[in-house]
This record gives C-alpha cells, structure tokens and sequence, in this order.
C-alpha cells in the first residue's frame, strides 16, 4: 500500500512538471484538477474526491478491496486444499492399516503352517537321534565288551610273557655270573710302572699308579698277585746287580715291598724277565724306556 501511495505522489509530481512545463497552468485550474472544484465559494472549500488525486486514491482503493478479496479466496483455497490432504492422508492411512491387517493375518497363518512343518520335523528329529542313540550305546556296549575280552586276553599274554622273561632274565643273570666269575678268574693286569736306567727304586709317578690299584687288590682279597719285572737290554757295567735277570727281578721286589707297604695282603709272586720280553724296539731310546718295566697282574683263580 506504501508503495502505491509514492507512486501516485510521484505521478502527480510528474504530471504537474509536464503541465507547468507545457504552458502556465492557473493555480485555480490546478487545484481543481488535483482536489476538485470549489463547493463554497466562502471558505473555498472543495469536493474531495472529484479531483485527480481523489479519482487515484478511490482506485487504489477499490484495487486494494480487490486484492484483499483475493487474498481471502486464496486463503480459503488454501484451507480447502489442506483439508483435503489431510483427507486423503486419513484414506491413505486407512488403507495401508488394512492392508497391513491383512498382510500380518496372512504373514500368521503363513507362521503357523510353517511352525506345524517343525514342529513335526523337530518331531521326527528326535526320534530319530533317540534311535541312533540306542544304536550307538549298542555299539558302544559291543565295543567295549569286546576290548574287555581282548584286554583279558592280552593281560593273560602279558603276564606270560612277563614270567617266560623273567625266567629268561634269571637264566641270563645267571650266565651272566658264570661269565663274570671266569672274567674275574682270569689273569688280568692290573698296572705297569717304569723305571731309570740300570735302577729298581720307585718314582712318584710308578708310586700313583700303584696306590690306585690297592684297593682293587683288596677286594679280591683271595686272589694271587703276580708282579713281573724287565730290563732294557743295555748289560749291567756297575751297580749292586750283576746282571739284566738281577736288575728286573730287584724291580719286581720293589713293587712287591710297596704294596705290602699299602696294606696289601695278597699272595705276590714276583719273577724277573730280564730283557728276554720287550714291548719295544731295544735300538731306540724310546723303545728301552718302555722296556724298563714292572707289571702288576692278578694270578688266574683257582677253579
């Protein structure tokens, strides 16, 4: 509405410029023009609305009305067209809650049949699996009684075969002692010691070598013991011992002494060989090292 008023303000504005511009239009004229002719020719008053203006504002007006008459149609065909959107969302909702009724009595008669078809499968299920049970626990009665049987059977060819080893195993031990006694029976060295030349004292290595076998002596306290005496081969030039047979058998002795010495109770022979017996070349230093010797043997036993 304000902007239909500025534009007949401005109109009026426009139309006075060209007036006045085409020729001097009279203030009365103009007046009369603009607000209408004078009613009371006293105090000049005039007829409003029979001007210009009044004609313009009586027209905006009446299109003012028009539109506010259209603005109320347009509202009522509002309101009309909302209620029936609703309407047709109340149909619609009808419809599809029927429709939905429907489909879920469909949908449970549907759950039914299928709950009847498992119902009988699950049924048929277990009977089955209380079949194979029965079966199964047939079997397994079977199985086991047949491995109880076995188990006996096997327990009896164990325990057989346990006594037909153990008498096997007495047998042996039995060999066993047999060979162990001839093994001890036989003669058997026991040590050897050296000795410097053209000498038949102990050194502290031939002394070691026999501390260790006095006590093995010892526990064949019946068994003979033989101590065997050698010589290098070089003849005797001086010395208490005129000859390799006097050398060996003096080393023999010494051997002898000594484990009387460590408590050796045994019977020893002692027997020298003077050189007529070498482990080794008698042309070499080496080998006459070897050579001067005694060994330590224990006797055969008595049968």
């Amino acid at each position: 509405m304000k902007n239909i008023s500025a534009f007949v303000v401005l109109s009026v504005f426009v139309l006075s410029v060209v007036l006045t511009g085409c020729g001097r239009l009279k203030e009365n004229d103009f007046l009369a023009w603009r607000d209408g002719p004078i009613i009371d020719e006293e105090t000049g008053e005039r007829e409003h609305g029979e001007g210009y203006i009044g004609k313009q504002e009586k027209s905006f007006a009446d299109l003012n009305n028009t539109l506010d008459s259209l603005d109320g149609k347009v509202d009522q065909q509002k309101d009309t067209l909302t209620e029936a959107i609703d309407r047709a969302k109340n149909e619609s909702i009808s419809v599809s809650e029927q429709g939905d009724a429907d489909t879920i009595a469909a949908a449970k008669a549907h759950a039914d049949v299928v709950g009847e078809k498992v119902q009988k499968a699950a049924e048929g299920a277990v009977a089955t699996a209380q079949q194979l049970s029965k079966e199964a626990d047939e079997e397994i009665r079977g199985a086991v009684s047949a491995l109880d049987s076995k188990a006996a059977d096997t327990a009896q060819d164990l325990e057989k075969a346990i006594g037909d080893s153990n008498t096997a195993v007495k047998a042996n031990a039995a060999e066993i002692g047999k060979f162990n006694a001839l093994w001890d029976a036989r003669e058997r060295s026991l040590t050897k010691v050296h000795f410097a030349s053209g000498r038949s004292s102990l050194n502290s290595a031939a002394k070691k070598a026999l501390d260790d076998i006095v006590s093995e002596i010892n526990v064949h306290g019946d068994r003979a013991v033989s101590v065997a005496g050698h010589a290098d081969g070089n003849p005797v030039l001086s010395g208490s011992y005129r000859s390799n047979w006097d050398l060996s058998q003096a080393r023999a002795a010494s051997v002898a002494k000594y484990l009387k010495q460590k408590g050796v109770s045994n019977t020893i022979e002692t027997v020298g060989h003077g050189h007529t017996r070498p482990v080794g070349p008698t042309n070499t230093k080496a080998g006459r090292d070897m050579n001067r010797r005694a060994t330590v043997t224990f006797l055969k036993a008595s049968p």
